[in-house]
C-alpha cells in the first residue's frame, strides 16, 4: 500500500503540469491523454461484463446487487453523461469535442479507433494502452478493478485539479476541457471513487492473493501513467 500511495503522490507533482501554460503544450497533452480516456472505457466495460450480466439469457451475478448497481451507475455516467448544454454525451466524445475546441489534432486517435493498430502508436502511448486493453480482455476481475480504482478513479481528481489550476492561472481558453475536468473531479471524488473502492473490497474480500494481484495491477497502471506523462512532456 505504501508503494501505491507514493506512486500516487509522485504523479500529483509530475513536472508536466508546469508546462501546460500555453495552448500548444495543452494540445500536445490532450493528443496523448485522449488515449487514456479511450482505454478507461475499455476497463469499465470489462468490469461491466465481469461483474454484471451482459449476456442472453440473463443470469444473476456472483457479486452482490449493490456491487452490480455501483458498476452500472458508473457506466451510465461515463458512457452517457451530459455536456454543458445538458445533452447526452460519453466522456470520450466530450473529450474529442474539447480537443476540437482548442485545435488539438484528433487524427491519430480517430485512425486508431478505425484500425486498433497499436504498432503505429508512440512508445509511451503504446505501452499504456496495450497494457490496459490486454488487462481488460484477459485480466482477473480483481486486477481490472484495481487498475480502475488506483489508476483512475482514486487518482484522476488529484491530477485534474493540478491541470485545472495551471489552465486557470494562465487564462487558457478551453471551456469544454475545463468542464470535462470539473465533471470528473465531481463524479470521481464524490461518487465513483468511493463506489469503485467498495467494489474492489467486495471482489477481493479476505483473499490475500487477490489483494496481491490487485496491488500489482494498481502499481503497474500508476507506473505507466507516469511514463505516459513523461512522453507527453518530452514532446512539448
Amino acid at each position: 500500500m505504501e508503494k501505491l500511495n507514493q506512486l500516487h503522490k509522485d504523479l500529483e507533482v509530475h513536472p508536466m503540469y508546469s508546462k501546460l501554460t500555453n495552448l500548444d503544450n495543452l494540445r500536445t497533452f490532450m493528443e496523448t491523454h485522449v488515449f487514456a480516456v479511450f482505454d478507461f472505457m475499455s476497463l469499465l466495460k470489462s468490469l461491466q461484463n465481469k461483474v454484471t450480466c451482459t449476456e442472453v439469457p440473463w443470469r444473476p451475478s456472483q457479486y452482490s446487487s449493490e456491487t452490480v448497481r455501483m458498476i452500472n451507475e458508473i457506466v451510465i455516467a461515463e458512457e452517457s453523461d451530459v455536456d454543458q448544454d445538458g445533452k447526452a454525451v460519453s466522456h470520450f466524445e466530450l473529450y474529442l469535442k474539447a480537443m476540437d475546441e482548442v485545435g488539438a489534432n484528433t487524427t491519430e486517435i480517430r485512425d486508431f479507433l478505425s484500425t486498433l493498430d497499436l504498432s503505429v502508436l508512440p512508445s509511451h502511448i503504446h505501452k499504456f494502452v496495450s497494457y490496459h486493453l490486454q488487462l481488460s480482455q484477459t485480466g482477473k476481475t480483481s486486477e481490472v478493478m484495481a487498475s480502475f480504482f488506483y489508476g483512475r478513479e482514486k487518482l484522476l481528481p488529484d491530477l485534474f485539479e493540478q491541470i485545472l489550476k495551471v489552465i486557470d492561472e494562465n487564462n487558457l481558453n478551453a471551456p469544454t476541457l475545463k468542464y470535462y475536468f470539473e465533471r470528473h473531479i465531481e463524479l470521481d471524488g464524490d461518487s465513483h471513487g468511493p463506489l469503485a473502492q467498495k467494489c474492489l473490497e467486495e471482489i477481493c474480500a479476505d483473499d490475500q492473493n487477490e489483494w496481491h494481484l490487485a496491488f500489482l495491477a494498481g502499481s503497474k497502471s500508476l507506473n505507466l501513467r507516469s511514463q505516459l506523462w513523461d512522453g507527453a512532456l518530452e514532446q512539448m
